[in-house]
C-alpha cells in the first residue's frame, strides 16, 4: 500500500464556499479575527521598539558587549594569542603607547621572552572618522593581519583598541 493522499476537489470547494458563506453571514467573526490579529501585531511591534529604543535592552546588552570587548584591550591586554612550533603560547599584547608586544609564555603562563614588534599608531590608517568628544577612531593591520579598530584623543593619547578579525 502506497501512502497517497486523494482529494476529492468538489468536497474542498464545497469547504471554501461554506466558509466564505458564514462570513458572509456573520462578518463580525472576521472583525473580531482581525482584531486579534492586530492587538497581537500591537504587542509584539510595542515589544520590539521598547527592546530597540536607545537604552532599551537590545542597546544595554549591544553595550555591556561592547564595553567588554574593550576592556580586554584596553592598554596592556591582548590583542592576539597563538601557540608556536615549539607549543609556547605567544600573544601580543598593546602597550599604554601603542607599542605592540609579543610575549611568549612558558607552561606555567610566565614570560620567558618579550619583544616589541610595531606601534598601532604607526600603523597605515585604513579608515578613520570623528569619535565623540573629539576623539578619532582609526582601523588599521597589524603586520600578523589583525585588523584593529583604536581610538585616541585629541593630543593622540591611545584610549582603547578592539580586534575586528
Amino acid at each position: 500500500m502506497s501512502d497517497r493522499l486523494y482529494v476529492d476537489l468538489d468536497n474542498v470547494a464545497r469547504i471554501v464556499n461554506r466558509v466564505f458563506a458564514t462570513l458572509g453571514r456573520n462578518p463580525e467573526l472576521l472583525n473580531g479575527l482581525l482584531a486579534t490579529v492586530d492587538n497581537a501585531v500591537g504587542q509584539v511591534g510595542g515589544v520590539a521598539n521598547t527592546a530597540l529604543q536607545p537604552g532599551g535592552v537590545a542597546s544595554q546588552a549591544v553595550g555591556t558587549v561592547g564595553r567588554t570587548l574593550n576592556t580586554l584591550v584596553q592598554p596592556g591586554g591582548v590583542l592576539s594569542q597563538t601557540v608556536n612550533q615549539l607549543g609556547q603560547t605567544v600573544q601580543t599584547t598593546l602597550g599604554p603607547t601603542g607599542d605592540l608586544v609579543e610575549r611568549t609564555l612558558n607552561a606555567a603562563g610566565q614570560a620567558t621572552a618579550t619583544r616589541t614588534v610595531g606601534n598601532l599608531l604607526r600603523l597605515p590608517v585604513l579608515n578613520e572618522v570623528a569619535g565623540q568628544g573629539g576623539n578619532l577612531v582609526r582601523q588599521v593591520t597589524t603586520a600578523a593581519g589583525t585588523r584593529v579598530e583604536y581610538t585616541v584623543d585629541r593630543a593622540g593619547k591611545l584610549l582603547n583598541a578592539r580586534v575586528l578579525r
